[in-house]
């Protein structure tokens, strides 16, 4: 279902700005309807845009019935200067839409560098504790340096690969014997 809306008209994907000059006001503005290019493909944006301008447009029709001297050189040079408030303030629209986006850019790259730091202390909180259980584990104190019986009793790695050199029968599975020979320096 096609939405309508005033003084909106679709040219391709670009939306347009059109309003039908009164009857009494053509001889001054020449032409029959005011159009503007909106310069957007977005109904979203077009909408409001359109409802501004047409705003304007009639508050200057308005103006223009109201004024006293209307010969034609009055009236242009009213329309002129009313071209020229419409285009400052769009000007200005842009301005502050260019500042408004910084600042959201600002406040985005801020929470970016405050995620970071978080992050960051958490690394060096851990970090910290890392060091803390190391130092702990240098000092003679600590639980797992002090020798327990068992790891006195323990024989050596290298008396057990023997051990098992020697009890492993290396006619029975001669390419089995052939691999781990190697691997466990015998």
């Amino acid at each position: 279902m096609a939405r309508s809306s005033p003084y909106l008209q679709r040219r391709g994907d670009t939306f347009w700005f059109r309003i039908a000059v009164p009857q009494d006001l053509r001889l001054y503005f020449e032409q029959r309807e005011v159009i503007h290019s909106l310069k957007t493909t977005s109904r979203q944006e077009a909408v409001p845009q359109a409802l501004a301008l047409a705003s304007k447009v009639k508050l200057s029709f308005v103006q223009i019935r109201q004024m006293s001297d209307k010969s034609k050189d009055n009236v242009l040079q009213f329309l002129e200067k009313y071209k020229l408030t419409i285009k400052n303030q769009k000007l200005q629209d842009q301005y502050e839409e260019q500042i408004l986006n910084q600042k959201i850019e600002h406040n985005r790259v801020l929470r970016q560098k405050d995620e970071q730091i978080e992050e960051l202390k958490k690394q060096t909180q851990a970090l910290t504790q890392a060091i803390e259980t190391i130092s702990l584990v240098g000092s003679n104190n600590h639980p797992a340096t002090q020798t327990t019986p068992a790891a006195i009793e323990s024989p050596l790695l290298s008396k057990v690969v023997d051990d098992f050199l020697e009890r492993y029968p290396a006619t029975k599975n001669e390419a089995m014997y052939g691999k781990l020979k190697p691997c466990l320096g015998a």
